[in-house]
């Protein structure tokens, strides 16, 4: 369920959504992966004011949208992370040139076995020196994983920040 949800968070409402997967982000993320991200974004978008759009993702893909959102040279709407951190941190906040204004909002569960609750703080401690829009949510007891409260958080982000 989280998987079809998610999708239709990230893809505006179409749950055919194509992923992508790149094994080894957890162990150090390569140019090459944000290239093919970036260079996605810059075909699925064509026509679209920037500002309208918000990247997001759970876990890697939360961590993808970190960084590409971040490193993005155009200006977007938002960016939304799930239960991830911020990789090649210590790019930052240098890599930040466009976005060090564009709201963020990180969502992490207390428990999370997979990504360190302290990974997800500590990058959005990093990214709030940069980017004061930072907003980090806690959910008390939540593992790897996501919630109800969770998703209405993210509706309220988007909807606080979608342009009219």
């Amino acid at each position: 369920r989280f998987g079809q949800m998610s999708s239709i968070l990230i893809n505006g409402f179409n749950p055919t959504i194509k992923f992508k997967t790149y094994p080894g982000l957890a162990h150090g993320a390569c140019a090459e992966e944000f290239r093919d991200i970036k260079q996605w974004y810059q075909r699925r978008v064509r026509g679209t004011p920037s500002e309208s759009i918000f990247v997001g993702g759970f876990s890697q893909g939360g961590a993808i949208a970190l960084y590409a959102g971040l490193t993005c040279q155009k200006k977007l709407g938002g960016i939304i992370a799930m239960s991830c951190y911020l990789p090649l941190r210590n790019d930052f906040p240098a890599s930040c040139t466009t976005n060090k204004d564009t709201p963020i909002l990180m969502c992490h569960g207390s428990s999370d076995p997979v990504v360190q609750f302290r990974f997800g703080q500590m990058s959005s401690i990093l990214i709030n020196g940069f980017n004061p829009t930072i907003k980090f949510k806690t959910y008390p007891g939540l593992a790897h994983g996501a919630c109800a409260e969770e998703f209405r958080d993210i509706k309220q982000f988007l909807t606080q920040n979608t342009p009219k």
